[in-house]
């Protein structure tokens, strides 16, 4: 059977979406994680792709965690790698709470024992 050929289409264009600009401001500080200084980068706790699914704002900053992504400190990549897990008693309350009131109790505990070590 032959294929039909793949449709490239490229990613949607998010920086005029209300709150992109504060989430991508550049900050340089303590890393949450390891406390090594570095470039840190915001950190969805729960997945944009999943706060998008479920209706919410991918961009409000009560669901992001600080964390390296430069040259001193690697816990961002190592997080999205799964070769070294964030954990869980580092991810901020606000984002614990921002995952309860969007999937639920039982199903934010499920979600975030799922993504970061207990």
């Amino acid at each position: 059977m032959k294929r039909s050929p793949l449709r490239a289409r490229p990613p949607a264009d998010r920086r005029s979406e209300p709150g992109y600009v504060a989430w991508h401001a550049p900050v340089y500080g303590e890393c949450a994680v390891c406390g090594k200084r570095d470039r840190l980068v915001r950190h969805h706790v729960v997945l944009q792709q999943h706060v998008r699914a479920l209706g919410a704002d991918p961009w409000d900053l009560r669901n992001s965690i600080l964390i390296g992504s430069g040259f001193a400190c690697s816990c961002h990549r190592s997080h999205h790698v799964a070769c070294r897990r964030l954990p869980l008693d580092k991810v901020p309350d606000a984002a614990i709470v921002f995952a309860v009131l969007l999937l639920g109790e039982e199903r934010a505990q499920d979600y975030l024992g799922r993504y970061y070590l207990r």
